[in-house]
């Protein structure tokens, strides 16, 4: 087994290479949707977005509508805000960190990761918080793990091969393999994109039954319900009781059929980001 040529330093310069993205991730980070204003700043940093474009272009075809008359506040109108803002958010992170999505078990990882963040979204609604930073909060908390996925695949494949042969945590493997873990690698480009300090707790392994990181674990929770799990777990979730105030929000779009369209969508726009 290698140990794969990359250092921390060296992995948080490829994340902040496409740095020039950054401050548009800060703006839709900022956007809240009580603000009266939210919808039209929201339209107008999408306006040269490719993929709300192509949601547009796929909403057209589907509607056999005029091609000419629908524009982004449309969209917005139509999904709503909170589901709007969840694929800008989601294009913004995959636009920065750059590389090939869709090859490998990166794949894999985002395919979670996007259901992670669509779950977000409604555990917010059930609860009432978080909603400005629900569509983030699970792709920070696992940023690291999606920057290696992407960028060092194959020092996370040494780390995973070490954990499965001695019985120990991926993050214990990670830090005898590369001296380091997902959860540094996650902190540092935080702090260093100058994202809100939730986030930084959030990328940095805050404390899972804490505020912004439960609503995250409740997502990840329900996710694992429907069939979406860490790629790289070595033994399945543990039972959790069903979540009646999930089970109603997310009744309220659809039931669980919502989740794999909803990622989907999230695919589309980051597949074109």
């Amino acid at each position: 087994m290698t140990t794969a040529a990359h250092s921390l330093d060296s992995l948080v310069e490829q994340a902040t290479a496409g740095s020039r993205g950054v401050e548009r991730l800060r703006r839709l980070l900022a956007l809240h949707e009580d603000d009266s204003f939210a919808e039209q700043r929201l339209a107008m940093l999408l306006s040269r977005d490719p993929g709300i474009n192509l949601v547009i272009r796929r909403i057209k075809a589907e509607s056999g509508g005029d091609p000419t008359t629908l524009t982004i506040r449309d969209v917005i109108a139509l999904y709503g805000f909170r589901d709007i803002h969840l694929v800008s958010v989601a294009g913004a992170f995959s636009t920065i960190i750059g590389g090939d999505l869709r090859a490998g078990r990166a794949h894999d990882t985002w395919s979670w990761v996007l259901a992670l963040s669509a779950l977000s979204v409604v555990t917010s609604e059930a609860t009432g918080r978080y909603a400005k930073l629900a569509a983030a909060a699970p792709i920070t908390a696992n940023l690291g793990r999606v920057l290696m996925e992407v960028h060092a695949p194959e020092m996370l494949s040494d780390a995973a091969a070490v954990a499965r042969e001695r019985g120990i945590a991926l993050l214990d493997a990670q830090h005898n393999v590369a001296g380091f873990t997902e959860l540094d690698l996650g902190k540092h480009v935080v702090v260093t994109w100058e994202l809100p300090p939730k986030l930084a707790a959030l990328a940095g392994g805050a404390d899972p039954s804490s505020g912004l990181a439960a609503q995250v674990a409740c997502a990840t929770d329900f996710a694992a319900r429907l069939g979406y799990r860490d790629p790289l777990a070595v033994s399945p979730p543990a039972e959790r009781p069903v979540d009646a105030e999930m089970d109603r929000a997310l009744a309220k779009r659809g039931g669980p059929s919502w989740v794999p369209f909803a990622v989907d969508q999230l695919w589309m726009v980051v597949r074109a980001a």
